[in-house]
C-alpha cells in the first residue's frame, strides 16, 4: 500500500486533483501575458476603442499597465482581481458588461465585442513564454505516474490550453481526466468540480486530493469532504488557507509518496 506523507502526517491518497494556474506554473507571468494579449487582440481589432479604454478596462480588471512607445504593457497584476481568479466565461461577461457601460453599447454589441476580443487574443498568446514551472513541476506527476496513482486536473482554464500547457513539460495523455467550468453548474469553490470527479472515477471523496495555491481550491476540497492541500504563492493566501486547508506545504516536492503504511 502506498502511502503519500504530507508534513510528516500520512495519507491514503487515491487519486490527486491538481489546480493550474499558480500551481503548477507561477500564476503573475502567465496572467500578464495572458491580458497582454487580450489588449493586442483589442489594438488590432477595435483601435479607435484601444486608444481610449484599453488602458481603463485593464483597470478594472486589476491590471497595472504603462504606456512604451505608444503601445499599452501590461506590468503586474492584482491576484485578486477578475483576470486572476474568474473564469474565461465569467471574464467574457465582465468585458462585455465594461464595454456596454464606457462605450454606449446594448448588450448584444458590448457582448460580440468582447467575444470578438477573447477569441482573436488567441493569436497573440505566446503560452510557451508565458509558463514559468513552480518548484517541483512537473516532477510530480511522473513520480506519481511511477507510483500508479492517477492524477487529473480541475481549473477555470480551458481544456485546450491545460493540454497546450501539459504537453510542453509532460506526457499529456497520463492525465485521467480535465474538469473545467464548462463541465459543471458552478465552479469553485463550490464542490461540483469533485463530485464530478467522484463519479467518474468512483474513487471515495476522502481519499482524494485537491491541491492548489488558492482558498477557493481548499474550499472546494472542504465542501466535498476531499483532502485539501494548499500550495500557495504568497503568504496573504497561506493566512487565509489557514483552517481550511488540511495540510499547507511549500511546494510540490514536499508531497511524499512511500510504500507500506
Amino acid at each position: 500500500m502506498r502511502r503519500i506523507i504530507l508534513n510528516g502526517k500520512s495519507y491514503d491518497i487515491r487519486l490527486f486533483v491538481f489546480d493550474k494556474d499558480g500551481l503548477m506554473f507561477q500564476s503573475k507571468p502567465f496572467w500578464i501575458a495572458l491580458a497582454q494579449s487580450r489588449i493586442d487582440a483589442m489594438t488590432k481589432e477595435y483601435p479607435d476603442i484601444a486608444k481610449i479604454f484599453a488602458e481603463k478596462w485593464m483597470q478594472f480588471v486589476g491590471a497595472k499597465c504603462e504606456w512604451e512607445d505608444g503601445t499599452l504593457k501590461v506590468k503586474d497584476m492584482d491576484p485578486m482581481g477578475i483576470f486572476a481568479v474568474a473564469s474565461v466565461p465569467e471574464e467574457t461577461t465582465a468585458a462585455a458588461a465594461f464595454f456596454a457601460e464606457h462605450l454606449n453599447m446594448n448588450w448584444i454589441e458590448a457582448r460580440k465585442v468582447a467575444e470578438n476580443i477573447f477569441d482573436f487574443s488567441d493569436a497573440f498568446f505566446r503560452l510557451d513564454q508565458a509558463l514559468i514551472p513552480r518548484k517541483g513541476f512537473p516532477d510530480i506527476l511522473q513520480r506519481l505516474n511511477k507510483a500508479g496513482i492517477p492524477y487529473g486536473i480541475a481549473t477555470s482554464d480551458t481544456k485546450e490550453r491545460v493540454r497546450q500547457s501539459l504537453e510542453i513539460f509532460d506526457d499529456y495523455s497520463k492525465v485521467k481526466f480535465v474538469v473545467t467550468i464548462e463541465d459543471v453548474e458552478k465552479g469553485k469553490p463550490s464542490p461540483d468540480m469533485l463530485q464530478w470527479i467522484q463519479a467518474f472515477t468512483q474513487i471515495p471523496m476522502e481519499n482524494i486530493a485537491m491541491v492548489g495555491d488558492s482558498l477557493v481550491d481548499v474550499q472546494m476540497a472542504k465542501y466535498a469532504g476531499a483532502i485539501g492541500i494548499g500550495i500557495p504563492e504568497h503568504e496573504e493566501m497561506r493566512n487565509k488557507m489557514m483552517g481550511v486547508a488540511d495540510e499547507i506545504i511549500e511546494d510540490l516536492d514536499c508531497i511524499t509518496i512511500r510504500e507500506g503504511r
